[in-house]
C-alpha cells in the first residue's frame, strides 16, 4: 500500500465549525498490490516528540487493485500539535478468506 499526502489540521486550523472542536487527518492510500481485498484496517497514529495523542482505526471495504482512496479521519476534540503521524494499513496475507475474487 502506498500511503501519501498526509495533512493533519488541528481543530484551529480545520475550519469545521460546529458545537465541539474537530481536529482532522487527510490522506490519500493506494492498493499498489496485484490482489483486491474484501477489507484492509487501518491504523492511525499521532504523536508529539515523546507520546501518543490520537489513535483510531478505520476499515476499508472492497479495496480494488490499483484503487486510490482519499481518506479523512476527524477527531472531536481540540489534539495539540502533532510532530509524527503513522498510518499503517494491515491485511492477514495468510487468510486466503481477505482475497476478493479475481474477475
Amino acid at each position: 500500500f502506498k500511503v501519501e499526502d498526509i495533512e493533519f489540521k488541528s481543530a484551529r486550523e480545520s475550519g469545521i465549525r460546529g458545537d465541539l472542536p474537530v481536529s482532522t487527518l487527510n490522506f490519500k492510500i493506494t492498493n499498489n498490490s496485484a490482489y483486491s481485498y474484501w477489507q484492509v484496517g487501518i491504523h492511525m497514529i499521532l504523536s508529539t516528540v515523546n507520546k501518543i495523542v490520537a489513535a483510531n482505526y478505520l476499515a476499508l471495504d472492497q479495496f480494488v487493485s490499483g484503487e486510490t482512496r482519499d481518506i479523512e479521519m476527524r477527531w472531536y476534540e481540540s489534539l495539540p500539535s502533532v510532530n509524527n503521524i503513522e498510518v499503517l494499513p494491515e491485511v492477514d496475507i495468510l487468510d486466503a478468506t481477505v482475497y476478493m475474487p479475481v474477475e
